[in-house]
């Protein structure tokens, strides 16, 4: 799965929105997240390490944050099971 479309599954999961219908463009504060938690998801997901900080600035928008994974990522390399868990199948 790519990490954009996780992002927006976590995010629309969480926010009890629509994904195809998030605004990507749109602040994140908008949708009220935990970064931490957002940050400990990722990391399960992608096996990554990513900086809860950076989900912390209300002004950055999901597209910026997805692209600051992107990026992430390519540091780390491909996860582990090469599948990223999805975000909806919560224990």
């Amino acid at each position: 799965m790519d990490v954009g479309r996780w992002v927006a599954l976590y995010v629309a999961t969480v926010a009890g929105e629509d994904a195809d219908a998030l605004d990507l463009h749109a602040p994140m504060s908008v949708h009220e997240l935990d970064s931490v938690d957002m940050a400990m998801e990722f990391e399960k997901a992608f096996a990554c390490e990513a900086d809860p900080e950076q989900f912390l600035r209300g002004d950055r928008t999901l597209a910026e944050s997805i692209e600051t994974l992107r990026d992430r990522l390519a540091v780390c390399g491909p996860s582990l099971s090469g599948h990223p868990a999805n975000p909806l199948s919560r224990p």
